[in-house]
C-alpha cells in the first residue's frame, strides 16, 4: 500500500519499480481489462444469438402445445416449461405421443424451423432436454481471458 506522504511527493515510481509499471511478472502477459470485458460481451452476444433460434423454435412448440391442450394465452410465457411437461409424461409411463396433437405440432414447427424437417423424433427428445440457461458473466469472463492469453 502507498503512503499518503510518498503520493502527494510523487515517489510513487519508486515504490513501483524503476519502469513505473506493475511489479507483478504475470502482468505483461495479460491484456488490459477492457479488453477482456469487450470479448466477454462479444462472447456471450454470440452466444445468445445462436440461441434465439433455438429458444424460438421451444417457444414456437409451447404456444402450439398450449393451443392444443386448451390452455389459456397467459401461460404462453411459461415456454421454458415444455420439459417438466415432458418428463411428468415419462413418470407415468408414457413419451411424447402422449401428447395431444402431437404429430401437428411437429410438423407445424418443421414448416417455420426447417431445420428440424422430418425429425419428429429427434424434436421430441430435444423439447425433453431441460432448458439451460446461459452461463454467468464470470463464465464468459473467464473464456475471454482464456482466449486472450493464448
Amino acid at each position: 500500500m502507498l503512503k499518503p506522504s510518498l503520493v502527494r511527493s510523487g515517489a510513487r515510481s519508486e515504490e513501483r519499480g524503476a519502469s513505473g509499471g506493475n511489479l507483478d511478472p504475470r502482468s505483461s502477459q495479460r491484456a488490459p481489462r477492457s479488453h477482456v470485458v469487450q470479448l466477454a460481451r462479444e462472447l456471450r452476444a454470440a452466444a445468445i444469438e445462436k440461441r434465439q433460434a433455438l429458444d424460438g423454435a421451444r417457444e414456437y412448440a409451447w404456444r402450439l402445445y398450449c393451443l392444443y391442450n386448451n390452455r389459456s394465452e397467459g401461460c404462453h410465457s411459461f415456454w421454458r416449461c415444455m420439459p417438466r411437461v415432458l418428463a411428468r409424461l415419462a413418470e407415468t409411463g408414457r413419451d411424447y405421443t402422449a401428447v395431444r396433437c402431437y404429430d401437428l405440432i411437429a410438423t407445424a414447427v418443421a414448416e417455420e424451423f426447417p431445420e428440424w424437417s422430418n425429425q419428429s423424433d429427434a424434436l421430441w427428445a430435444w423439447l425433453a432436454e431441460p432448458y439451460e440457461r446461459l452461463p454467468a458473466t464470470e463464465q464468459f469472463l473467464r473464456e475471454a481471458e482464456e482466449i486472450l492469453e493464448r
